[in-house]
């Protein structure tokens, strides 16, 4: 989220997903991780508290082969070096 300048909620929907993760993204082919805990709300304006589906989002440290599979990924779509794009 960091990387393209998004707030928590803007990744709960999946249309919106999109607009973050295509080929013209710098983090294209970098894995992450998305762990879901439950979310408590209190109760509010007379409503009832509910739980809800909160989400941590981080990114998959890679071993120097997954790097290196990356990089080629990134090459074969014409994409520049991982180094290079996220400058």
């Amino acid at each position: 989220m960091t990387l393209v300048g998004a707030e928590e909620y803007e990744f709960a929907n999946h249309a919106a997903l999109k607009k973050f993760f295509d080929e013209r993204q710098a983090g294209t082919h970098l894995l992450i991780r998305c762990e879901v805990f439950p979310k408590h709300l209190p109760p509010k304006d007379g409503q009832p508290g509910k739980v809800i589906s909160g989400y941590h989002w981080t990114h998959v440290e890679l071993s120097d082969e997954q790097f290196a599979q990356v990089e080629e990924a990134r090459k074969a779509k014409k994409l520049p070096a991982l180094a290079d794009a996220l400058k």
